[in-house]
């Protein structure tokens, strides 16, 4: 299985989705604060409500198989995160670092782009996270 981006946008998602019982589109629009929308081929699948924030999981069927879509929001209303789970397996990895690091986790060790998915779903370990490691200041 696997995933391909289509199309990205402020607070949107599309997916290309093969899995071994066909392709789909998997939608996901969080454009309205508190009124999110998860679509699989132009069905709605997942549509919460909150009026404090976004919903960080939806679960949901592609076909056959379950699914989850796990998503982080930055408080500018960017996608910080976004990952979606097939079967158990996580087919589509998207995580947003922020180009200024604070120093205030440089001087306490903390290496974001090497950590960064760890410190937004612990319990998911994201793989081939590229960038440069950063070194903690010192003195």
């Amino acid at each position: 299985m696997n995933a391909k981006l289509r199309k990205k946008g402020l607070l949107y998602r599309c997916l290309d989705v093969n899995t071994p019982e066909g392709s789909f589109t998997v939608e996901y629009n969080g454009r309205g604060i508190g009124h999110q929308t998860v679509l699989v081929d132009g069905k709605v699948v997942a549509c919460p409500q909150s009026k404090t924030w976004f919903f960080p999981r939806f679960s949901f069927q592609i076909g056959s198989f379950d699914a989850a879509l796990l998503v982080r929001v930055w408080p500018w209303l960017a996608i910080r995160s976004f990952f979606l789970i097939v079967n158990a397996e996580t087919i589509y990895t998207e995580i947003q670092v922020p180009t200024l690091v604070p120093s205030f986790l440089l001087k306490i060790g903390v290496d974001v782009r090497q950590s960064g998915a760890q410190l937004i779903f612990p319990a998911i370990t994201v793989s081939g996270i590229q960038g440069e490691s950063l070194s903690p200041i010192t003195g």
